[in-house]
């Protein structure tokens, strides 16, 4: 066995600016917000519109029909909360307050791009807004038969990005409890408090968000004794369900009960949110699995010994998706191919997971159609904390050189071949740490292929090869934009 190797790994990185209002565990991974302005604006009275900021990534994927002018693009999709337990999934609004609200203005957007759902939060001030005698309007999600639901924002969970969830009802006096984080996969974190909340552009947002009146317990030693007053039996039962939850079956490991004791206007539809945080999961065994379960229960408060209890049970499975976490990845931007000729910056990552040093060079072979190669512009070339210079590659000195490499065949992809000299502090091993900026580099360029180029789909292939060692290889697949199929009904 050599002393070093490139090896496939799964690492999920944490970069991020939401802050939290309390403390959580260092695993924590938190979302990416990207406030430009007023992403929520008020236009006339309780108008609002979502307008996506100026840097928001890939303004330009369409699915070719778009026609709406304020989100400019069809693969974002975005649920706003008006912060009285109402919300809309549409760009323009308007909403009428009965009477003031009790949370703020909170917006997730999903853009589904390339298969990767990446939310963005956003958040405003309930104090713009005004009352209004007009009822207040709501998106329905329930059916005629349905009493209760659970509905995630999106079907996947990316690394690092919060999942968000509604839970629209029209029960009565009712009991729900809410499990995750099933048969040890902590793909979140748990929720530590009722009232911890995400800090989103400076506002306090809860993870668990209420509009009614309801209680909200994140543990049963927190249920007071007098809850189900006039059920004395339910206290002990709650306890022994949940037990059953979490020790039996999926083995949920997190939890957390909203009591609805008051519901006015009865059996209207309304709803309650929450969102879950993420966890890194970094190398877990969590991992080896594609999807966890979360699980809702609107627990039967009015059985006794003559009525048996009639716990009603809804399951959504969210899938994990496996992005290329291999350290040795290919990422595009765009990473896919609009209607137009358009710039693309490319990165291929490299790292060195070997136990040893890189001591002669690094060789990154990457395959493309000729129409795209011509187009290819170096940008930068960064290997452990060092920049090579673009001229040095160019020039063919200090050892480094880049060449294009013909494959003689129309039909066959050519081949760009990036040669760079290593030094005795080069890329190191992974004994100086996994997270280490020195076992680490990265090849950047751009690309502008002709287009007609640019409307054919094509596979980046590349070999990543340090000194003499088998070649790591990576790919990255440019296809037409598209869609992902939405969660939200």
């Amino acid at each position: 066995m050599t002393k070093k190797r490139l090896m496939y790994t799964i690492l999920i990185m944490a970069f991020s600016t939401i802050s939290f209002s309390f403390i959580l565990p260092r695993t924590i991974i938190n979302d990416i917000t990207r406030a430009v302005g007023e992403v929520i604006q008020y236009t006339v009275v309780n108008t609002f519109k979502v307008v996506l900021p100026a840097n928001y990534p890939y303004p330009e994927a369409r699915d070719g029909s778009s026609t709406n002018e304020h989100s400019g693009d069809t693969c974002t999709t975005i649920v706003l909360e008006y912060g009285d337990g109402t919300f809309s999934t549409n760009f323009t609004s308007t909403h009428n307050y009965k009477q003031a609200p009790n949370g703020n203005l909170f917006a997730s957007l999903t853009r589904y791009y390339d298969t990767t759902d990446m939310p963005d939060l956003y958040a405003r001030n309930k104090n713009i807004i005004n009352t209004s005698p007009n009822a207040n309007s709501n998106t329905s999600l329930l059916s005629q038969n349905q009493s209760f639901d659970l509905v995630p924002h999106v079907s996947t969970i990316v690394p690092h990005d919060t999942t968000h969830f509604i839970i629209p009802f029209r029960n009565s006096a009712s009991l729900f409890i809410c499990f995750y984080n099933n048969e040890g996969s902590r793909f979140f974190s748990s929720i530590p408090s009722p009232n911890a909340t995400m800090n989103i552009n400076g506002l306090g947002i809860p993870f668990i968000r209420v509009h009614n009146g309801q209680n909200v317990f994140t543990n049963i030693s927190q249920v007071p004794s007098n809850l189900f007053s006039g059920y004395p039996a339910q206290a002990a039962d709650l306890n022994s369900f949940i037990n059953s939850q979490q020790n039996s079956g999926f083995k949920f490991s997190d939890y957390f009960i909203i009591y609805n004791s008051v519901d006015t206007p009865r059996l209207a539809e309304k709803n309650m949110f929450f969102s879950l945080p993420p966890t890194s999961n970094y190398l877990g065994a969590a991992v080896d699995n594609n999807f966890t379960k979360v699980r809702l229960v609107n627990f039967d408060i009015n059985s006794n010994k003559e009525k048996k209890a009639n716990n009603i049970i809804v399951d959504k499975d969210l899938q994990f998706v496996a992005r290329p976490r291999d350290p040795n990845n290919i990422m595009v931007n765009p990473g896919c191919l609009s209607a137009k000729s358009e710039t693309h910056k490319a990165t291929i990552n490299f790292q060195n997971l070997g136990l040893g040093d890189v001591q002669d060079h690094i060789i990154i072979k990457t395959a493309m159609p000729d129409q795209v190669l011509q187009s290819v512009n170096l940008t930068e070339v960064v290997v452990g904390l060092t920049s090579i210079p673009i001229s040095e590659i160019l020039n063919g000195t200090n050892g480094h050189k880049i060449e294009r490499i013909s494959s003689g065949s129309a039909n066959t992809p050519d081949t760009l071949v990036l040669t760079l000299k290593t030094t005795l502090d080069g890329l190191q091993g992974i004994p100086n740490g996994v997270l280490n900026p020195l076992t680490k580099g990265y090849f950047k360029f751009t690309l502008k292929p002709g287009l007609a180029a640019s409307q054919m789909p094509y596979r980046f292939e590349t070999d990543i090869i340090f000194d003499t060692e088998a070649p790591v290889h990576t790919y990255y697949k440019m296809d037409k934009c598209h869609c992902m199929p939405k969660a939200i009904k």
